[in-house]
């Protein structure tokens, strides 16, 4: 692709170098491809933790009280990896779609770098894109992830009170779920660099 954009270069000012960009878009695509991974592991974990409380309890007879609480972290961790799919997940399929959009948006300027109408298609590409991965958004996605956590993180608490045999499990949990807000906080940062150096190359 750095040939085609060497090519539109010629003729349309770009601010940054045909490597640079392309480079940018690569990076896109990695820091997009690690937020899935990182979601995809994140709900894997957490059916790996109520898993393991499970198996603590496992023969043993419960009190209303604990079986109560043991409920109330399974179907809070049913619904943190719900939303995470679908506020997180959503998202980064549709910055996937935007991102495509804009690539072959700039391939369709390499061989038209004079047609303003493409230049506008790339303009608008890039906004698109930069709405999905808006400051406003990223703060939001974070609160909800942050609430959603926290939630979670007091039913474990509930649940190593009510249930002394899951202290091990409480504390695996707590730290994966600690694990979780720093990696997607990371993700969202790489996602926010990835936008800005974008908008920055093709001003």
């Amino acid at each position: 692709m750095s040939r085609m954009i060497e090519s539109m270069e010629s003729r349309v000012l770009l601010s940054a170098s045909a490597g640079v960009i392309e480079g940018d878009l690569a990076a896109g695509s990695a820091a997009l491809a690690t937020a899935k991974a990182d979601l995809k592991s994140a709900v894997k974990i957490a059916a790996a933790d109520v898993k393991a409380f499970k198996t603590d309890v496992k023969g043993t007879k419960l009190t209303a009280t604990q079986k109560s609480a043991l409920s109330t972290l399974e179907k809070a961790e049913a619904s943190d990896a719900a939303k995470l799919n679908s506020v997180i997940g959503q998202t980064l399929a549709t910055g996937t779609v935007r991102g495509a959009q804009l690539e072959a948006d700039l391939k369709s300027l390499s061989a038209h770098p004079t047609s303003a109408k493409i230049q506008a298609k790339v303009a608008a590409a890039l906004s698109k894109l930069q709405g999905v991965f808006s400051t406003t958004v990223i703060a939001t996605l974070e609160n909800d992830t942050s609430t959603a956590i926290s939630v979670v993180d007091t039913d474990l608490t509930a649940v190593g009170t009510a249930i002394p045999a899951t202290a091990a499990a409480v504390a695996t949990a707590e730290s994966d779920l600690t694990n979780d807000l720093n990696t997607f906080s990371t993700d969202a940062t790489s996602v926010e660099n990835v936008i800005t150096a974008l908008t920055t190359d093709l001003s």
